[in-house]
């Protein structure tokens, strides 16, 4: 679940409580722009992470406050939070929530870990690409309804090229500024993230 990679990315900034990782998700925060978490399913996942060994959690107290239990991340939840980041999504559709959550940390890790999971994602989609290709020059082959169809995969085949040429962008500019690439990304174009259900 991608959710789970978001907290894991938060926490290896610094150890967190619950709440703090809630305002992470705020709805007018870079994070927030890409994926909202409720509270109730935060806490559900911190548990989850926990029992994995991903994340330890710690009671401290503070003052007269009640005391907070604050996570921070495991040895195990950053080799987990390093493969994931690098890893390109399965399918394009996926790209306009799991992708920008991936770019949007792996910043953190690193310029060389950005350009890893863009190229990687290039390759991933030029191939899925061309494997729509070749179902639309099957399709009209064999498809009574050909012209119809044809329209179909055209559209679908127009998203993937969109989103191709926004992941050439990325590249681009992860070249130039890579620390500020996720921010930039969220911005830049609308088309490329809305394809990105295809």
């Amino acid at each position: 679940m991608p959710a789970e990679y978001a907290l894991l990315g938060l926490l290896q900034r610094r150890p967190m409580h619950g709440y703090q990782l809630a305002q992470q998700f705020a709805a007018d925060s870079p994070l927030g722009r890409i994926v909202r978490l409720e509270r109730s399913l935060l806490y559900a996942l911190l548990k989850k992470l926990e029992a994995q060994g991903q994340i330890r959690g710690m009671l401290q107290t503070a003052g007269l406050h009640p005391p907070r239990r604050v996570f921070s991340l495991t040895p195990a939840g950053r080799q987990a939070l390093e493969r994931w980041a690098e890893a390109p999504v399965e399918h394009p559709r996926e790209i306009r929530l799991e992708f920008l959550l991936k770019l949007y940390f792996a910043q953190e890790l690193g310029p060389a870990t950005v350009l890893r999971l863009i190229e990687g994602q290039i390759v991933r989609t030029r191939a899925y690409l061309q494997r729509l290709r070749r179902e639309d020059r099957e399709t009209r082959a064999t498809t009574a309804a050909a012209r119809f169809d044809h329209i179909v995969w055209q559209v679908r085949i127009r998203q993937i090229q969109s989103i191709i040429e926004w992941l050439d962008w990325c590249r681009q500019a992860a070249g130039r500024r890579p620390e500020r690439l996720a921010s930039q990304s969220s911005r830049r174009p609308a088309r490329a993230a809305t394809a990105g259900r295809a």
